[in-house]
């Protein structure tokens, strides 16, 4: 849970500097590709950790091939591609996953309902 919440506070922290009018141009661009650089170590820390975790997927994924993975490990939500375990993992804090499950619940996401529904192919990485 800290190393997500150390990315938040350096995006606050540079959302304040450019505020206040502290940032230039090429130091924006200096910072964003620090961020980046930072997010990728953090994703290949998460992952790491969840090499032996145990994903699951809805009990309607016997019809398709391919379906949402989720794993829970220390408070983090891994979510991945069935078809392709290969392609990046999403991770979110517990928290964010709960807020996201009762959007779902709500109904907040039925208008995907109406898409007419296309055979998927795993995207090349």
């Amino acid at each position: 849970m800290t190393i997500l919440s150390k990315g938040g506070f350096m995006r606050l922290a540079v959302r304040i500097a450019e505020w206040a009018g502290w940032l230039t141009i090429v130091d924006r661009r200096l910072l964003d590709s620090y961020l980046s650089h930072k997010r990728v170590e953090i994703d290949q820390r998460l992952a790491k950790k969840f090499d032996d975790a145990r994903f699951i997927r809805s009990q309607l994924c016997f019809i398709r091939p391919w379906c949402v993975e989720v794993a829970c490990k220390d408070g983090i939500v891994a979510v991945r591609n069935s078809s392709d375990e290969k392609r990046a993992t999403v991770f979110f804090s517990i928290d964010e996953w709960r807020v996201f499950i009762n959007g779902v619940k709500k109904g907040d996401f039925d208008f995907l309902e109406d898409e007419p529904e296309k055979p998927q192919q795993s995207a090349p990485v």
